[in-house]
């Protein structure tokens, strides 16, 4: 393996939203793929076949968890190159498919997690996804006063831990009396598009959000649209960069309305990873991996895991097994 790098015999792949866009072919100017035909898949865990001599924390044989490495291509195969500074040592009391469940997901969960205030009243939209299973739970363990979630799934999300839950097919979240006599600190959209409905809700008092000058705040790792296209700079910046930079600018100074945030949530590093792993063999930590799951290597097997990831509606984390 080069230096900066190892090959590793996989266990287990994870997906998640990125993988999704690669296959569609919709970002394929930034996030591949850069040819046909291609290995889908980042997330993963498994054992170290092969590492550079030198690598000070990385041995032949070890057990491991890594995240994609700029674009989530080349997981779903028996073998893999992964960047080292991405690779977390796996202990042996969590298995290869929840490790690799927590690759990234879990890592975007806890970076929400400690952005929180001790005692913020967190509302989650999406609390039954792969970031949202665990950031119920991780909210709490870093302060959160009180956690409400939406979700299709509110038995799952109390089961999390969550103190209350709210079907979005049947109530509207921004329109609960409830809420409006007790307002969030937080809203953290996994959805997308909540923004929208955080801004009407601010102009209309009481609302279920404090405003900015409360210390109201919404923060989101997805744009407006989850299934975007994105095929130049004018794209990326009318996706992403335009809306992020104008929102946190104008909320700024309209205190009026909650703080806006656009969360950069996959830090370089492994150290996120390490301490998440360590929370599962503890067991205070509960990854969810969607009971259709885990999904076998097979054709058949891996089309139904990127069926789920495409509807949005998987419970926790769709996971594909590579043990036979």
């Amino acid at each position: 393996a080069a230096q900066g790098f190892a090959l590793i015999r996989t266990h287990a792949c994870a997906l998640a939203p990125g993988d999704v866009r690669v296959v569609s072919g919709k970002t394929r100017e930034f996030q591949g793929p850069p040819a046909m035909p291609f290995v889908p898949g980042g997330d993963v865990s498994g054992v170290v076949a092969a590492v550079a001599d030198g690598e000070p924390r990385l041995r032949m044989g070890d057990a491991v968890v890594a995240r994609f490495n700029g674009s989530p291509r080349g997981g779903l195969a028996e073998y893999t190159v992964v960047k080292t500074a991405l690779t977390t040592i796996k202990p042996n009391g969590v298995d290869f498919c929840h490790a690799a469940a927590i690759a990234s997901s879990g890592v975007a969960a806890l970076v929400l997690a400690k952005m929180l205030n001790h005692g913020d009243r967190v509302l989650i939209l999406g609390g039954s996804g792969g970031v949202g299973s665990d950031l119920v739970q991780l909210a709490r363990r870093f302060g959160a006063s009180f956690v409400a979630a939406t979700s299709s799934d509110v038995q799952l999300v109390r089961r999390l831990g969550a103190d209350d839950a709210v079907d979005y097919r049947e109530h509207n979240v921004w329109e609960l009396e409830r809420y409006k006599r007790e307002p969030f600190d937080v809203v953290i959209d996994l959805v997308g598009g909540g923004w929208h409905s955080a801004r009407r809700c601010s102009a209309s008092s009481p609302g279920i959000l404090k405003c900015g000058r409360d210390g109201g705040r919404f923060w989101t790792l997805t744009p407006d649209t989850a299934w975007f296209e994105m095929h130049s700079i004018a794209d990326a910046i009318r996706v992403f960069l335009a809306p992020a930079l104008w929102r946190r600018v104008y909320t700024f100074f309209n205190r009026s309305i909650p703080r806006y945030q656009f969360v950069l949530a996959l830090p370089e590093g492994h150290e996120s990873r390490a301490e998440l792993l360590a929370l599962i063999e503890s067991r205070a930590l509960d990854v969810t991996l969607d009971p259709a799951g885990p999904f076998p290597f097979t054709t058949a097997g891996v089309r139904a895991a990127f069926d789920l990831q495409a509807s949005r509606h998987a419970r926790g984390k769709a996971v594909v097994s590579l043990l036979s």
